[in-house]
């Protein structure tokens, strides 16, 4: 099904392009639903946190291990 939203929000599927030009796609699931092999990924996680709310070609930054 598709969702009606100008936003990112709960159980879209969402494609992400990082700074190489390089794409990735994830669905925003709950916690029961993570799949990572198959893409999904928790609302809960800093990624999803980080789309959440956000619209088509918003600028998003993530904290991780190795820097932003």
């Amino acid at each position: 099904a598709k969702l009606n939203s100008d936003k990112v929000v709960f159980g879209a599927t969402v494609t992400l392009e990082n700074e190489d030009g390089d794409e990735m796609t994830y669905q925003i699931v709950g916690e029961d639903e993570i799949d990572v092999k198959n893409k999904k990924i928790s609302w809960k996680s800093p990624l999803a946190k980080a789309m959440l709310g956000r619209q088509l070609d918003d600028e998003i930054k993530v904290q991780k291990p190795s820097g932003d």
